[in-house]
């Protein structure tokens, strides 16, 4: 009898315990919620927008009552450029807010994320990659770079791909990013098809009446020395530009993916070889563009000189493709 009594009074002890747990554990987790909400205002204040958007999505997903933190977790975000996920956000606290004045409080920066293009979408979260690193949203950039549909977005979104693939820590999402980079490599070359398949638009501009043909009198009054200079001063001038254009281009890419490389963990063994490859990119680029600049300069000397390279003064009209042009030899 005494047995019996004992385990009742443990089996009372244990119902009575077992009831008040959920309560404890309720408690518990809107402490650590209110917690992580004030971590969040104040890396909010800091600036730390990356920070405290973290901090309050933790604060909701421990006390989903508090659904006010929604609001500051979609600010933080649409401050960090993920303009898509802070319209999500805000949108949600809308839907569960009551109070109407609160509820109207957020609708201007819903009007503002909504009216956004793919475009300012896309160019915000290459920012946010840059300032937020510890991020991770190069595949998130890569999606809105892909609903830009055209090949240099492809192209731009195959090498965020890439770098997420370097990344990644886990084999499934190797795999799966594999995936990914195979899929828009074949975007880009279609969209590359599609441009070269593209009949060109006509240009248009205002009327040009041609005026008439040098005569061969004319004509003959240019020397040989001074068709050489501007022909060849044309030329320099031409591919000088081309060599400009292309140094700086490569140039920008190459200061991207040192930035990228730099970003990625110092322990990641690959971290050293893509900051290597990246500065030599960047020096390659470097001489192509002052090597264009120098052409430019070359090829405009030249052309001036041709002005000086002709018999005594005289006056010509040549004809040109849009025009006839006055040419005074010296």
């Amino acid at each position: 009898m005494g047995r019996r009594a004992a385990w009742l009074a443990l089996a009372i002890q244990v119902a009575v315990a077992g009831a008040g747990l959920p309560r404890v554990a309720l408690a518990s987790a809107a402490d650590e919620s209110k917690a992580a909400a004030a971590k969040g205002a104040g890396l909010f204040k800091k600036a730390d927008y990356f920070g405290a958007a973290q901090a309050f999505e933790k604060a909701f997903a421990l006390d989903a009552r508090d659904f006010r933190v929604l609001r500051y977790a979609g600010r933080a975000w649409q401050e960090v450029g993920h303009w898509d996920r802070a319209l999500t956000l805000l949108e949600r606290y809308q839907s569960l807010e009551t109070d109407p004045e609160l509820k109207a409080s957020v609708q201007a920066n819903i009007d503002l994320l909504r009216k956004a293009t793919p475009r300012e979408k896309a160019e915000r979260l290459e920012k946010a990659i840059q300032a937020y690193p510890q991020a991770r949203l190069e595949e998130d950039a890569a999606a809105a770079l892909e609903a830009l549909d055209d090949a240099p977005a492809y192209r731009r979104a195959l090498q965020l791909y890439e770098v997420a693939r370097v990344a990644a820590t886990t084999a499934a999402d190797k795999a799966r990013l594999d995936k990914e980079i195979k899929r828009v490599r074949e975007l880009v070359k279609v969209a590359e098809a599609r441009k070269v398949a593209a009949p060109e638009e006509p240009k248009t501009g205002p009327a040009v009446t041609l005026a008439a043909p040098a005569t061969p009198a004319e004509a003959a009054g240019i020397s040989t020395l001074q068709w050489a200079a501007w022909g060849g001063g044309a030329a320099l001038l031409a591919g000088g530009a081309a060599l400009w254009a292309v140094g700086a281009s490569d140039s920008r890419a190459a200061a991207d993916a040192m930035a990228r490389a730099n970003a990625l963990p110092a322990g990641d063994a690959s971290r050293a070889g893509k900051v290597s490859a990246a500065r030599s990119d960047y020096a390659t680029a470097g001489a192509m563009y002052y090597t264009g600049v120098g052409l430019v300069a070359v090829g405009a000397a030249a052309a001036a000189a041709g002005f000086w390279l002709g018999p005594s003064a005289k006056v010509a009209v040549l004809p040109t493709p849009s025009g006839a042009a006055v040419a005074l030899r010296f």
